[in-house]
């Protein structure tokens, strides 16, 4: 689980597939990234707060536009990754 930028949303990795984007303030789910496969490991926002990453069991890494939930990439990777993370230097 980690907290925008700005702290005003709040993006779960969850067990149902999905990476849900909430409200901080009311809890209400805003945004639904849905596309995993399997149970969503890691979530990221980036350094601006317009993409979310994510990884999960289904050994993909996706970048999400966060105003949507559109995916805007994927990769599969050769395992499954447990954990992401975006360099501050990028976007």
């Amino acid at each position: 689980m980690r907290f925008a930028p700005g702290g005003e949303r709040l993006a779960p990795a969850g067990a149902d597939d999905t990476v849900g984007v909430h409200r901080v303030d009311t809890g209400e789910r805003v945004i639904s990234c849905v596309g995993h496969e399997a149970w969503v490991q890691s979530v990221d926002w980036s350094p601006r707060g317009d993409l979310l990453a994510s990884v999960a069991n289904d050994a993909t890494l996706r970048i999400w536009d966060a105003a949507s939930g559109a995916e805007l990439e994927r990769r599969k990777q050769g395992a499954r990754a447990l954990s992401v993370a975006w360099s501050p230097s990028v976007r």
